[in-house]
Order: C-alpha cells, then sequence, then structure tokens
C-alpha cells in the first residue's frame, strides 16, 4: 500500500520557487517513492527526528513517514548546496 504525500508549507514554496520542468521531474519521482520510500531515500543521522532524504537530480527532497497513517510529510526541497544547512 503507498503512502499518501502531504506538503507542509516550506515545501510548497520552494517549489514555487522552482522551474516548471524541475517540479515536474520531482512529483514524478515522489509519486514513485510514496509505493516504498524506505527503499529510495537514504535516513538522514544528524537529526532528531526520523527524516529521510531522496535525490532529484541536484536537488534533495527531505520527508519524513508516519507509518500508522501511511503518510509522507515533505519538509523541504532545495538544491543539494543548502538543503542540509536548513535543518
Amino acid at each position: 500500500m503507498a503512502y499518501s504525500v502531504e506538503f507542509t508549507p516550506v515545501a510548497d514554496k520552494d517549489l514555487d520557487n522552482l522551474s516548471h520542468i524541475t517540479i515536474k521531474r520531482i512529483l514524478k519521482r515522489i509519486q514513485i517513492v510514496c509505493e516504498d520510500p524506505r527503499a529510495y531515500a537514504k535516513p538522514l543521522k544528524a537529526v532528531s527526528t526520523p527524516t529521510y532524504s531522496l535525490r532529484v537530480g541536484d536537488y534533495r527532497v527531505l520527508f519524513e513517514l508516519d507509518d500508522e497513517t501511511m503518510k509522507m510529510n515533505i519538509l523541504m526541497v532545495r538544491h543539494r548546496s543548502t538543503v542540509y544547512r536548513d535543518i
């Protein structure tokens, strides 16, 4: 069973700042990954809550998983050069 995807306001704003083509690539990748997120993403080690990072070209999608409600909560979508500074 696939996870349902929810975007935080920060992630929505991040997507608004990207090109249409990049947004399409990211959303397509999220759609694929929501079937089995742990198979495609890497867990972040230096974060207190279980957060995962998904690579989409030069961008990273940071998200949390809620196994009880089967929700994938997208926290932010940023360029790889800046994403890890902001967490």
